[in-house]
Order: structure tokens, then sequence, then C-alpha cells
């Protein structure tokens, strides 16, 4: 960049940030983190090759970042709050250092002075998943930075729990708590933390499907809000649902992610809902990987919609509970969910192979399946085969090698054997409380337009047309 191209981008940022003030914002961002922009680039010795007054020692690779700031105050003139995001740690060579940040905060001119939110590295550090960094893991790159400014420090780490949040703040290593993902799987989280619902706050997993949007291009989405992106095309929102239109009465067939929430969804609606789950634990295929390696966070798909059916009076759960086609079809409700899931298949057919692959005769031959109802290879040479290039290849690596090894001490007693104790440790959290039915024979009360007639969720009189 020429020194008029460093003046055109000053214009161009200070142009945006009118456009911000007319737009209505209150927060202004000038932007110096996950290497999105100049300013980042400009403070990082791994881009930052220059020989002139903006490259080699820190005062020079921060002059952009300074006069941004400045351009920035100026343009607001008190009518919006300017807070500077930056990487405190890229840990990389050549990358930005903990050392550089403080010479940052330290600075006496004006820089210092409105440098408030401190962030980490780039996305693949700073929004790192449940199943490789627990909540908070960036405290300890920004411990200590609120000493060396003056201005409110803000701080992330996929904060889901209030008591980790209020340590923070309590113990001065933040101001204020920044919580993006949290926020996405549940935006009314600072109200339910006010009005004591915890049980009913709709806590981050970690799965990152919101930021691979990001990298795909593609609209965000997230596991435990599904109503996220799709409020402005279906006019969906995370709390309110419109009431129900009739006085049918829905069966939803299977307990899994998707037929959890289509009960609660309908429960709160005032539909009358049966769910009915053919094994005894809920959850379906989110609580069977919720056992494997890293992933304990993932059970909270169920926890939440499990505290949330506890509630509506409308919405009863049948366990161990297994349907056939003429038995739904038999008990005759007006409308009818199906979210029985899908199986994996174990012929080599997936993402890339669309026909199946020569296996040896003889071969033990096991899917996820096969993993999660405890089936486990049998000898100690083991191929795992992805192709699916997702998260679950590697984490089912990861279980059979750590059951392998836990079956050897077990049987040997061997010492010294090395295991991750945090993954073994990783189980699912207990289910809180609810109502439930053991099977459908057992229906304790009648309602109008229902009568018995044999077992099973209450039959519905069919009505004419």
């Amino acid at each position: 960049m020429t020194a008029q191209d460093i003046a055109d981008l000053r214009r161009w940022h200070r142009n945006a940030v009118r456009r911000s003030l007319e737009a209505g914002y209150d927060i202004v961002y000038v932007y110096g983190a996950h290497g999105y922009g100049a300013p980042h680039h400009f403070l990082s010795r791994r881009y930052n090759n220059r020989t002139d007054e903006y490259g080699g020692p820190l005062e020079n690779r921060m002059r952009l970042l300074r006069g941004s700031i400045e351009d920035t105050l100026e343009e607001v003139a008190g009518r919006a709050a300017v807070a500077c995001r930056i990487t405190v740690e890229e840990e990389i060579d050549g990358g930005i250092t903990r050392e550089d940040i403080e010479g940052v905060l330290r600075e006496p001119r004006r820089v210092c002075r409105t440098c408030g939110t401190s962030r980490w590295a780039g996305w693949e550090g700073d929004s790192v998943t449940s199943r490789f960094a627990p909540e908070g893991r960036q405290e300890e790159f920004v411990a200590g930075l609120k000493k060396l400014t003056t201005k409110p420090v803000v701080g992330v780490g996929r904060f889901t729990s209030p008591d980790a949040m209020v340590r923070q703040v309590k113990a001065g290593i933040l101001d204020l708590i920044g919580a993006a993902r949290p926020s996405i799987a549940d935006p009314f989280l600072p109200n339910k933390i006010r009005d004591g619902r915890l049980n009913l706050i709709r806590e981050c997993i970690g799965c990152n499907i919101c930021v691979s949007g990001d990298l795909t291009m593609s609209p965000i989405r997230c596991t435990q809000n599904p109503s996220m992106g799709e409020e402005w095309r279906r006019g969906w929102h995370p709390e309110r649902v419109r009431a129900k239109e009739s006085d049918s009465q829905v069966l939803v067939v299977g307990a899994g992610p998707s037929g959890l929430e289509a009960a609660r969804a309908l429960g709160v609606r005032g539909y009358d809902v049966a769910l009915v789950e053919a094994r005894r634990e809920l959850g379906g295929r989110v609580t069977q990987e919720s056992a494997l390696p890293g992933l304990s966070a993932w059970g909270r798909v169920r926890e939440y919609r499990e505290a949330a059916l506890a509630e509506p009076p409308n919405v009863e759960i049948y366990r161990e509970s297994p349907m056939s086609a003429n038995d739904i079809v038999e008990f005759g409700f007006q409308h009818v969910l199906v979210a029985t899931g899908s199986t994996w298949r174990t012929d080599g057919v997936a993402r890339f192979h669309t026909t199946p692959l020569p296996i040896a005769e003889g071969a033990q031959v096991l899917g996820p399946d096969d993993v999660f109802a405890g089936r486990l290879p049998s000898g100690r040479k083991v191929v795992v085969y992805d192709d699916d290039h997702y998260y679950l290849g590697g984490v089912l690596a990861e279980s059979a090698g750590a059951a392998w090894l836990r079956g050897l001490r077990r049987d040997h007693r061997l010492a010294g054997v090395g295991v991750d104790q945090q993954h073994l440790r990783d189980q699912p959290h207990p289910a809180p409380p609810h109502r439930e039915r053991r099977h459908p024979r057992h229906r304790p009360r009648r309602r109008r337009g229902r009568r018995r007639r044999g077992d099973g969720p209450r039959r519905v009189r069919r009505r004419r047309a």
C-alpha cells in the first residue's frame, strides 16, 4: 500500500463510521482482530514487512490503528461509543504477541484510552470448539490487561455459565462479558440470568456450526436455536411462537433433537402433544454422541428441551414405546410428525464414494451406531474410514483408542499408560426432572374429544369431513 492508499483507507473507514451513525448504531468498532483488515495486518510482523513509518517497531506498526481510532473519535463526537477490538496473542511465529498489545495499551496518546476490547488470535483460536477448549479458555490471555487501561475491557470465551461470568468480573479480569455464540444460541440469555430462569437457558454447545457459515458462504445456523437466521425470512422468534390454530392432537414419533424441539414448540403453541420414544433415554443421536470424548457439552441440546418439556401440562412423554406404522394409524391423531432419524451405512457409501466399497470377506465392519451400542472392534489394529469429513470420524478414533486403553488398564493393571483424563471424565449431565409415561399403554386422564380404546396413546375420535 502506498501512502495514498493508506489515506484512502482511513477516509473510507471514516465514511463508514458516518453511515453507521446515520443507521442508528450505538457502538462503533475499530477492528484490529481476526486478521479481518489492515489494522490487524499492520500490527502483526507476520504480515507487515514495511520499512517506512508504518513498519518495523511497534510505534510504527500501530500507526494505522491509532489514526483510525482518532478519525473515528472525531467523526463520532460523543454520539456513540467507540471500541477497539484487538488480537492479544496470535500464537504463531511473527504474529502479534502479548508484549505488543501491552505496548499498544500503554501508548500514552489517545489510542490507549480507547482500546477497550481485547480478543485473542484468529477464529481458529478465538472461537475454539467445546471439544478442544473449555468455557472461558481466553482468561489466561486477557488476565492483567485491565490494569493497563482506564477503559472497560471486554472479553470472550464462549461463556454459558453465569457463575463463570460473574467470577471474571469480580476478579477484575474483565469489565464486560462478550457472548456472541452464547447469544446466538439464546438471545435472551441476559434476561434469563436476571430473572433466575437459569434452567431455561439454551446454552451454546460449542459445535461452531454458526462459525462454519462464515467459511462456507452459507446462512448462519445454530444447533440449539433453530430460529437463528430465519427471523427475517420466516418470521421465526426464539421465544415467541404463534398460538395454535386448531384443537388437533399431535403425535411426535422419535425423541431425538428434532422430535424434542418439535414437541417443545408445539407445546408452547398450545397443542396437545404425545411424544413417543422407543428407547428409555431421550435425545437420540445427540445423547449418544455426547458420551464421546470432548462432546459432553452437546448433551445440552437434550437437557434444555427436557427442562422445557417439564413445564407445559399439554405435552406427555412416553419412553420405551416403539411404534409401528399400523400403531400410528390406529391411534388416530390428526397430525403425526415422524422424527425417527436415520442410521449410518457401513458399506462405504458416503460423501464422495457413491457406490459400495469392496470389503474383505470376514472383516469386522462397524459403524457409529455399533459404537454407540457398545460394540467395539475386537482386534488391536483398527482402521477408521472417514468419508463424512466432519467431526465424527476423528472423535470415534479417539474414543476407540481411549476405550482400548481403559480395557488394557483394567485387564492388565498397567501403570503409566497415558489417557486424556478430561476425555475419560466426559459424561452426559444428569437430566432434569420431567413428567413421563413409561409406556403409552398408561394414560391416567381423559380429555374431551378422545376415548379409551385399547392400549397406547389415547385414540382420537375421527371427525367427519
